[in-house]
């Protein structure tokens, strides 16, 4: 689903987020490095603008184009969801 680094673990920020859908994330929300527990006051997008729509797209693009089957995780996903889905 994302990063993995075998020599890391969990506590040491190894969490298989892939980094691009969680910068993305972060702009979207307006929350810049907030933990993600801790992501309360931030700006929930109720669309996305053309601009994150284009970003949103090509990084699918890319993800698609070096597998079939992709994904990505993330807690931030939930506020999120409805600006990746267009």
């Amino acid at each position: 689903m994302g990063e993995f680094d075998e020599l890391k673990d969990y506590t040491d920020k190894n969490e298989f987020e892939r980094e691009e859908t969680q910068r993305l994330n972060k702009e979207l929300l307006r929350c810049g490095d907030t933990f993600s527990l801790d992501v309360v006051n931030c700006v929930v997008p109720d669309k996305v603008s053309s601009s994150h729509g284009a970003k949103t797209r090509l990084l699918a693009r890319e993800a698609a184009a070096q597998s079939p089957i992709w994904g990505f995780k993330g807690p931030r996903n939930c506020l999120t969801y409805a600006c990746w889905a267009t």
